[in-house]
C-alpha cells in the first residue's frame, strides 16, 4: 500500500474458483500465499489460469513448492521481501531528496483519493462484489477511532475477525498505528484465549458478543446471591459508563 499498489485480501477457505474469479475481476497482477501447501493446491486449478508477475511466499520454504507451477514466475519469501525492502530504502530517501530539489523522485505520491483496498462480499448472495476503499477512508479509521476507543500503548485487543472484513482491517491499521497489541483467537480458542491473554479488547461482530453476554448471564445466575447482586451492579454501571462516553445508545 505504501508504494500505492491496489491490495486484495482474502482467506484459503475459499474455493479455487472463487479466489480466481476475484483474481481476475480486480485485474491483480501478482499473488501471496502463507504456505507451500496452500500454493501447492491452487498450483493446477489456479495458477495455470492466471498471468502473475511474481508471487509471494510469507511462511515455509520455497523448496516446497510446485516446481511445475512456478517454473517461469518469480518467487519470493519472507526473508527476500525483506532484504528488498533494506535495499530499496535508500531508493526512497533519495527520492525525497530529489523531490525538495525540485525534481522527479523515483516514487509517486500516493491520493488521498486513490484506491487502497478491494474488499470483496462473501459471495453467500452470489458472485462476490468488490467494494473499493480509498486512503482517506482508512485514514478517517485510525484518526477517529481514538476519540471512542481510547487505547494507549500496551493495551492488548483480541480479534477473532478474518483480515479481509472491513471492520477487521480498519481496527488492524488504528491498532498498529498507536503501538497497542493484537492478539488473533478463533470461535475454537475465544474462550481459553480470552483466559490467556486477558485482553482489554476484543474485536468481533454483534452476534459474538450476544453468545458471550448470554453465557456470562447464565454463570451469574448459577452463581450465589451476594455474587450475582455483585456482578450485575457491575454490570449496570459498565452499561451506564458506555452511554456517556457514546459508545452505544439505549
Amino acid at each position: 500500500m505504501a508504494t500505492g499498489a491496489i491490495n486484495v485480501v482474502r482467506g484459503t477457505k475459499s474455493s479455487d474458483e472463487e479466489l480466481f474469479q476475484i483474481y481476475s475481476h480486480s485485474e491483480s497482477i501478482a499473488l501471496v500465499v502463507d504456505s507451500p501447501q496452500f500454493f501447492n493446491r491452487l498450483a493446477e486449478s489456479f495458477i495455470s489460469r492466471i498471468n502473475a508477475r511474481f508471487v509471494v511466499l510469507l511462511w515455509g520454504d520455497k523448496s516446497s513448492l510446485n516446481s511445475k507451477a512456478v517454473m517461469d514466475i518469480p518467487v519470493y519469501d519472507y526473508n527476500d521481501i525483506t532484504e528488498l525492502g533494506r535495499e530499496n530504502r535508500n531508493a526512497l530517501c533519495y527520492s525525497s531528496e530529489l523531490s525538495e530539489q525540485g525534481q522527479q523522485g523515483v516514487f509517486e505520491a500516493i491520493g488521498p483519493e486513490d484506491v487502497a483496498t478491494l474488499i470483496y462480499t462473501s459471495g453467500t448472495g452470489g458472485t462476490p462484489k468488490g467494494v473499493m476503499l480509498t486512503h482517506r477512508n482508512l485514514l478517517h479509521q485510525i484518526n477517529n477511532l481514538w476519540e471512542i476507543v481510547p487505547a494507549v500503548p500496551g493495551d492488548r485487543f483480541l480479534s477473532m475477525l478474518p483480515p479481509w472484513h472491513a471492520y477487521e482491517r480498519s481496527t488492524e491499521y488504528f491498532i498498529f498505528t498507536h503501538g497497542i497489541q493484537q492478539v488473533y483467537t478463533t470461535v475454537k480458542h475465544l474462550k481459553a484465549d480470552l483466559q490467556q491473554h486477558q485482553p482489554h479488547y476484543i474485536i468481533s461482530v454483534p452476534l459474538v458478543y450476544e453468545t458471550l453476554y448470554s453465557s456470562i448471564q447464565r454463570q451469574i445466575s448459577a452463581s450465589s446471591p451476594a455474587r450475582e447482586t455483585v456482578a450485575l451492579a457491575l454490570i449496570k454501571i459498565s452499561l451506564l459508563f458506555m452511554e456517556a462516553k457514546k459508545i452505544y445508545e439505549v
